[in-house]
């Protein structure tokens, strides 16, 4: 089944399309469970604590929203290739992850 827009609806702004989002994204507890688990094992503890954190955050965020982006334009880019063929890139995929789950057990 493939849901389709409604013609007469009007297209929502950016940001009522954005706002909702990244409320989502700042509230989502894995991101700070991963800066809590992860960043601190770089930090100096003979220098400031909070600004070396708060660096080492904004580089990944940076960094993540480049790699988001990307990865946005790029599936723009596909997305006519995969309407024609996405039953079948669904297939590969999902027997690619299939015989993955198969050989994960027999792996020491």
């Amino acid at each position: 089944m493939q849901l389709k827009p409604d013609a007469d609806a009007p297209f929502p702004r950016r940001s009522q399309l954005f706002r909702p989002r990244l409320y989502a994204a700042v509230s989502n507890p894995k991101a700070l469970l991963f800066y809590g688990a992860f960043l601190p094992q770089f930090l100096d503890p003979a220098r400031s604590l909070w600004l070396q954190f708060a660096v080492m955050a904004g580089t990944f965020s940076a960094i993540e929203c480049v790699v988001e982006y990307l990865l946005a334009r790029m599936a723009h880019r596909i997305r006519p290739k995969l309407e024609r063929h996405g039953k079948r890139f669904n297939r590969v995929c999902g027997g690619a992850f299939a015989a993955m789950g198969v050989a994960l057990p027999m792996t020491r």
